[in-house]
């Protein structure tokens, strides 16, 4: 089974979007969404989306007051992986080892 290791960039959007939403609104809705945009590709093992300067600057400003305040989620990020079943017979095959998200067709 594939294990997902997110990567340190991947880590880092979350924790900002987090942080947005959690703690203090920083970012405005069109730039959530292109920090979505760049998870996404992320996940699908795409590394060469680029966020505009202004707005990679103002992720790594929020990643900087993270630090200082050392700053924690109320909930920890937790990555799944999503297996996709083609029968009920493969059902059976699965070990768990980490949260699943199953989907069937």
């Amino acid at each position: 089974m594939k294990v997902f290791k997110p990567s340190q960039r991947l880590t880092e959007l979350d924790l900002v979007k987090k942080y947005d939403v959690e703690q203090e609104p920083i970012f405005k809705e069109h730039e959530r969404f292109a920090i979505n945009q760049e998870r996404a590709k992320i996940m699908a093992e795409d590394i060469s989306y680029l966020q505009s300067e202004i707005l990679e600057s103002k992720i790594q400003n929020t990643l900087h007051k993270i630090a200082i305040k050392k700053w924690k989620p109320v909930n920890e990020i937790r990555y799944y992986k999503n297996i996709i079943l083609n029968s009920e017979e493969n059902i059976n095959k699965i070990e768990v080892h980490d949260p699943l998200i199953i989907k069937t067709q």
